[in-house]
């Protein structure tokens, strides 16, 4: 598997593994919570030029073992509205969600536009969207993804949904691999409330530093200028 070093602003090197169908936004957000980062506070850069976070790495045009910057935005992101086109087997239907809409919710909505449900499991199918050639089946794999963990956050995106077969073997792997996911993310919310208290007393002792500085180097500058100003006097007498 590839990877990622991310060097983040309290000098720290944070390296992510990451797949070739492995979302940018996945990787800010895993980075942001390993090291006490606000998510939507910061961007990722690479060369000094900010990555598009909604490109899969396999999209991006960063080389294996890339090393990246993460970089304080200078504007906090906020949810926006997202167009999606849905396309089934029986035609194309568009709704708008929030980018923070949940795939199964989404998909809950879609089924009242074609009349039918969309989320209904029959014996060895699932549920599934595609998107950038990546698949999510499944109503528990589709109810624990939103739409900004899979790189959507603005525009109009066409989604593909489909009935897939779905076997016991399949469902216990998603299930597994949720529950081992579930359990590194909590760990990691944990380690982040102490992460982000070291940032944030990190940050305000620099910002009095600054500020402590300008506020020296003003006194300098006005202290020569009366001093300029004295000695101009004392040689116009």
């Amino acid at each position: 598997m590839s990877s990622v070093t991310v060097v983040c602003p309290n000098a720290h090197r944070c390296k992510i593994s990451v797949s070739a169908g492995t979302v940018l936004r996945q990787v800010l957000e895993e980075c942001c919570l390993k090291q006490g980062y606000d998510v939507d506070s910061y961007a990722l850069h690479h060369r000094n030029k900010p990555l598009d976070d909604s490109l899969p790495f396999r999209l991006s045009g960063l080389p294996n073992n890339a090393s990246l910057d993460l970089v304080q935005s200078q504007q906090k992101k906020v949810d926006q509205e997202v167009e999606i086109a849905l396309q089934t087997p029986e035609g194309r239907k568009i709704c708008k969600f929030m980018s923070t809409t949940m795939l199964t919710d989404m998909l809950k909505k879609f089924s009242e536009e074609f009349g039918h449900d969309l989320l209904a499991e029959n014996t060895g199918k699932a549920p599934t969207i595609t998107y950038l050639n990546k698949h999510w089946k499944s109503k528990i794999l589709l109810a624990s993804t939103s739409l900004k963990s899979i790189g959507i956050s603005s525009g109009r995106v066409l989604l593909r949904y489909s009935v897939t077969e779905f076997s016991e073997n399949e469902k216990a792997e998603i299930e597994r691999s949720l529950a081992a996911e579930n359990e590194r993310r909590k760990k990691m919310e944990e380690d982040f409330i102490q992460l982000k208290a070291k940032n944030d007393a990190r940050a305000a002792m620099e910002a009095k530093y600054q500020k402590d500085f300008e506020e020296r180097q003003a006194a300098e500058k006005q202290q020569r200028e009366k001093d300029e100003e004295k000695m101009r006097q004392e040689f116009e007498k």
